[in-house]
């Protein structure tokens, strides 16, 4: 029964990392937090604020919960901040493999943030 538990839990925070960091972020978000300090901030506080709510439902206090939710605003903000700018480059290069490789490597490291938070914090 854990590792099913575990195997939900993990298929429910890939779910709500996609609706946060994809659906949820404008075009102009996407366009612009390579170059825009705005929107870059505007999309990891819309992020974070999904997974405040998220993380209500799963930490067992206030201080797991508020470091949660730092560390993911802060992580996420440098992770983006890098690898929007990086991405970017490539793609307006014309070098898609490149830039698709950064998005990947994007994504995995906020899923290991992620794992991670939610494995030591609750």
């Amino acid at each position: 029964m854990m590792m099913q538990d575990g195997l939900i839990l993990a298929c429910i925070i890939v779910a709500i990392h996609w609706l946060a960091d994809f659906v949820l972020q404008s075009q102009w978000m996407s366009l612009n937090k390579s170059k825009n300090s705005l929107a870059l901030l505007t999309h990891v506080a819309i992020y974070t604020t999904v997974w405040f709510a998220a993380g209500f439902f799963h930490f067992t206090g206030w201080k797991s919960l508020l470091l949660f939710t730092g560390i993911t605003f802060i992580t996420h903000f440098c992770i983006d901040y890098v690898t929007s700018r990086l991405s970017s480059k490539y793609f307006a290069a014309g070098q898609s493999r490149r830039g698709f490789m950064v998005v990947g490597f994007d994504q995995l490291l906020h899923y290991i943030q992620l794992f991670l938070c939610f494995h030591f914090l609750r």
